[in-house]
């Protein structure tokens, strides 16, 4: 088991608003989500209309995947796997008991 760092409260607040959000990359949502919080004007949020509607996100076209495995092809080749068999995606290749999939999901957050 790994060990547990342990931070002061302030610290570890300023620590989560660094790096909370919906992805590696803040967007709008999360942008004034973390300014609510730290300007204490934030309020809980269950509904779109509660925030005049939904923003407009920008996204990128989805990198290639020729097996459909979830797993990009240029990710699998980086990592010694087969991007034309979606049989890799399971597979643990480095036996630390994650499969092949959580550690390129795991790779999209570092």
């Amino acid at each position: 088991v790994a060990p547990v760092t342990r931070d002061p409260a302030a610290s570890a607040y300023e620590k989560v608003l660094a790096k909370a959000g919906a992805s590696k990359v803040r967007d709008t949502v999360d942008a004034r989500v973390v300014a609510g919080v730290r300007d204490r004007t934030g309020k809980q949020i269950d509904s779109q209309r509660h925030v005049g509607g939904w923003p407009a996100l920008a996204s990128l076209a989805a990198p290639r995947d020729s097996d459909g495995d979830g797993m990009p092809d240029a990710w699998e080749k980086a990592h010694g796997l087969n991007p034309k068999s979606a049989a890799d995606g399971n597979m643990d290749r480095n036996k630390d008991g994650w499969t092949n999939l959580e550690e390129w999901l795991a790779d999209l957050v570092k």
